[in-house]
């Protein structure tokens, strides 16, 4: 009868200790669960960390798409509605010449490109330091609207451009 008794208290004393491990291993691991908005799936990228990815992409890239990237950017920019962004892409001598102030060339833009419209690079060419991209505008709902038009890019360095393009 008294081995029964001490087996019993054995148990009970195992029993007890295994559920305050397993309280303490819960207690700890919730401790060390990351905060939900650092986790590295939903964290937000910064501006520099894109910069430093794009560069990465472009060096992996010809020169031709390349172009078609940077040209595709600006484009970017222009649906997002970022006009500030689009004009700083631009040279500045042709920002003199065509549109000398932001608002007259978000004006432009706003009258020039429709807004469901779809993309098709021609060509590409290369001409010394310069670029000349022949892109296609394909208008979805007027298709009186198609268009083409050419867009003159200098590569200082990856992600390091300027661009021009054929005002009318």
């Amino acid at each position: 009868m008294k081995n029964k008794k001490t087996i019993l208290t054995i148990m009970v004393i195992c029993i007890i200790l295994v559920i305050i491990i397993t309280l303490i291993i819960l207690s700890i691991k919730k401790d060390n669960k990351p905060e939900p908005n650092v986790t590295p799936s939903n964290r937000i990228e910064t501006a520099e960390e894109k910069n430093t990815r794009e560069i990465e992409e472009l060096k992996g890239m010809g020169e031709t798409s390349r172009m078609q990237f940077y040209v595709s950017k600006y484009i970017s920019y222009l649906e997002e509605g970022d006009y500030e962004s689009a004009y700083n892409l631009l040279y500045d001598e042709f920002k003199q010449n065509y549109f000398k102030t932001q608002e007259e060339f978000t004006t432009y833009v706003k009258n020039k490109y429709s807004d469901i419209i779809t993309l098709d690079y021609e060509k590409t060419e290369r001409l010394g330091p310069y670029y000349v991209v022949t892109l296609n505008f394909k208008d979805l709902i007027n298709d009186t609207k198609n268009y083409t038009q050419l867009f003159v890019l200098k590569e200082n360095g990856f992600n390091d451009f300027v661009l021009s393009f054929q005002a009318e």
